[in-house]
């Protein structure tokens, strides 16, 4: 009997723990309408996929109204090819998806009698018709190239409006404010891993700052499946492998003459703030075990930051703060 309830309490907890995890998004979609030259849409279109972060080929067909659908689709760019029999095959390249949107992509084939391939490169507007919510997405290319500092993701969300510039607590915590709400309003998401502190609402994990793929800033309207959440959700989705390998590292470094002086005498009384030293390196690595069915991605990073504050004597009041970000991911096609 009481094997029987241990069984009943760890598969009623698994229930619990899976549905939390599949409740969260950490993807986006494709959808749009086939039509033709006369604007009657057109059932029966065979739609292809393929990018970066796709196994593979994932293919859709349009259904009686024209409209095709890709779930679940890693943020990132992709490729769509259009065929039908006696139209023009159409290549839509460059299409943007993000995390918890659905881009709209309207198509139209042109009759042909000969074989005959129509290209478009570019990426579309990327504009969700389907959500009501109030966000903000910063890609991959928006973080490596923010002009902020980069001490952690807290750091890149208080350039989203309506946060007020997060900042961090004795324990190195992020805080935010978003359009009035309190601290502990908020909701902190990691790949799909709820990383919200059940006591004081803050994150309880950073990742590597050049291993984020995508962060989505949920401001307002969040879904039912984020619970009670007052103030935003703060998304982050990191990197993954690929079919090919790709890797890279960097390395920051700051001193005190490389650091300006922004008190006077009065204000710090002869010790403006002071960094002795700031070194970071990051590095990683991703690729395929077996190409189409398992990638992996792994990452590392190194922070110090050894500074006086304001109106401390440098070698006396000296701080030392030590970062060490490790991160592993493996992602598995269990099946087409």
């Amino acid at each position: 009997m009481r094997l029987g309830w241990k069984v009943v309490i760890g598969l009623s907890a698994a229930l619990v723990l899976s549905t939390v995890v599949f409740a969260q998004r950490t993807t986006g979609g494709l959808t749009g309408t086939v039509k033709d030259d006369t604007g009657a849409v057109l059932p029966g279109v065979t739609v292809a996929l393929t990018g970066q972060y796709v196994m593979g080929t994932q293919t859709s067909v349009t259904n009686d109204n024209g409209v095709y659908r890709f779930l679940n689709l890693a943020p990132g760019s992709y490729n769509l090819v259009f065929e039908f029999a006696g139209f023009a095959t159409l290549n839509r390249n460059g299409l943007v998806v993000s995390v918890g949107m659905t881009t709209e992509t309207n198509v139209t084939l042109s009759l042909s009698n000969v074989s005959e391939s129509v290209t478009v490169t570019g990426a579309s507007p990327v504009v969700d018709t389907i959500a009501s919510d109030v966000s903000t997405n910063y890609d991959s290319e928006w973080v490596d190239n923010a002009p902020v500092t980069r001490n952690s993701f807290h750091d890149f969300i208080a350039s989203a409006p309506g946060v007020v510039s997060p900042s961090l607590d004795s324990t190195n915590r992020g805080i935010a404010m978003v359009y009035g709400s309190a601290i502990d309003d908020n909701s902190y998401q990691l790949d799909g891993t709820d990383v919200t502190d059940a006591f004081f609402g803050q994150a309880l994990a950073s990742p590597n700052t050049d291993a984020i793929e995508e962060i989505e800033i949920l401001s307002l309207g969040a879904p039912a499946e984020y619970g009670s959440v007052q103030g935003a959700v703060f998304n982050v989705v990191t990197k993954q492998g690929s079919n090919t390998f790709h890797g890279d590292a960097n390395f920051y470094y700051q001193n005190d003459s490389l650091t300006d002086r922004n008190t006077t005498d009065e204000d710090d009384n002869g010790f403006p703030f002071y960094r002795d030293s700031s070194p970071e390196f990051t590095g990683q690595v991703g690729g395929p075990i077996k190409q189409d069915k398992v990638w992996f991605f792994g990452s590392f990073q190194y922070q110090k930051d050894a500074f006086a504050p304001v109106g401390v004597e440098p070698g006396v009041g000296t701080q030392v703060d030590e970062r060490r970000r490790f991160l592993g991911k493996v992602n598995v096609q269990v099946n087409p």
